[in-house]
């Protein structure tokens, strides 16, 4: 790793400079800057000396970094999984590692925004960066190496190209956690969020377009407990699919594998899990977790769009619909294209729960678009 970077930086600093049509910030042409494809049209982009800067701040979160900035010393430190550089106002040294750099584009501060050399920034994590002289453009392309997330201050990245999975702690240095099976190719996360089950214990979740199509979403979960993977799951929809927030539920993680809803302490021991599709006799299906309660779990089959309610200790499974609709609807649900764009299911939505009784929604969508409320008692 360490050679790559010296080697990019040796190319960088070697060949002429990408800039050098501007001189000054105010007589330089306009610089557009395109990263992993992405224009930036409203980050505030400076050319100096013939070189373009960014703000610190816009780097740091497109490099999906953390900075660390030290008053005293005037000394700015960037860290990403296995790279941590570090600047100093004013200065052509820089620190890649703990190995010194020397480079001709030093950090300063203007009307009290930071602001960092582009080129030095990006390859001195091993990023190709390039110039188009015609076009005044700059291009970063990242090779969707991370993704990341935080909470509370605490950060967690995954090597979407190696399935190593990082975080940084309390401010201190990135430290990597283990690996995972998990590589991720192809089309930028939708989203990530950290979910944190105990002091000692965090929910990494990803949801990413699955492999190369917009067709499905891949929900990748990540359970970390006292600084080690000790859970992962995997879990594929069809797109459109709303994912449950429940993650949790009286101090067990709901992890979805597949076909499959386990419930996991935040060691990562297993209490219990389900096999949905055994139980529904839906194959080829993954679900969606609606409502957990202790005795029943409520969930949708996809792409069925089916509500089922799932008792924990019997594991009998019943189809809401079939006891809420009437024959001809139940047939309507039954019968119709399941790849059909128009197909919503059994038009089914939970509401809430009191005692032993369900309220539901159904959306009669084939028709009318008319919604009613229905109820179903839980049997005791």
């Amino acid at each position: 790793m360490w050679k790559k970077i010296l080697y990019t930086l040796f190319v960088a600093f070697c060949l002429p400079s990408f800039f050098s049509q501007g001189v000054h910030a105010d007589v330089a042409p306009p610089i557009q800057v395109i990263w992993n494809d992405n224009s930036l049209p409203e980050v505030k982009v400076i050319v100096k000396e013939g070189r373009v800067y960014l703000p610190l701040r816009k780097t740091t979160d497109l490099l999906q970094g953390v900075t660390v900035w030290n008053k005293k010393t005037n000394t700015i430190t960037i860290q990403r999984p296995e790279t941590t550089i570090s600047l100093n106002i004013g200065s052509k040294s820089a620190k890649v590692n703990d190995k010194a750099i020397s480079f001709d584009s030093p950090p300063f501060v203007m009307q009290g925004v930071t602001y960092v050399p582009l080129r030095f920034t990006v390859t001195a994590f091993g990023i190709d960066v390039s110039w188009n002289a015609k076009e005044s453009l700059v291009s970063v392309t990242t090779g969707e190496q991370l993704t990341s997330a935080s909470s509370n201050g605490e950060y967690f990245w995954l090597d979407n190209h190696s399935g190593s999975v990082y975080a940084l702690f309390n401010n201190k240095s990135i430290s990597k956690l283990g690996d995972t099976t998990f590589k991720i190719e192809g089309i930028s996360p939708l989203y990530s969020s950290i979910t944190l089950i105990d002091p000692d214990t965090y929910l990494f979740n990803i949801t990413r377009h699955g492999g190369t199509t917009l067709a499905l979403r891949d929900h990748y979960q990540i359970l970390i407990h006292d600084s080690k993977i000790v859970k992962t799951a995997l879990v594929r929809y069809f797109d459109g699919i709303v994912d449950s927030n429940q993650v949790e539920h009286n101090g067990e993680v709901i992890m979805r594998d597949g076909s499959t809803v386990i419930f996991v302490n935040p060691n990562g021991s297993i209490n219990k899990s389900f096999d949905l599709a055994k139980l529904t006799n839906l194959d080829e299906n993954t679900f969606n977790v609606e409502a957990v309660f202790d005795d029943y779990l409520l969930v949708k089959a996809h792409p069925y769009g089916t509500l089922w309610l799932i008792d924990r200790s019997t594991n009998e499974a019943v189809a809401l619909y079939k006891t809420l609709l009437t024959k001809e609807q139940q047939q309507r649900v039954d019968t119709w294209d399941k790849t059909d764009m128009s197909f919503q299911g059994d038009g089914l939505s939970f509401i809430k729960r009191d005692g032993q009784k369900l309220t539901l929604t159904f959306t009669e969508w084939w028709f009318s678009n008319e919604v009613s409320s229905l109820q179903f008692n839980i049997p005791n």
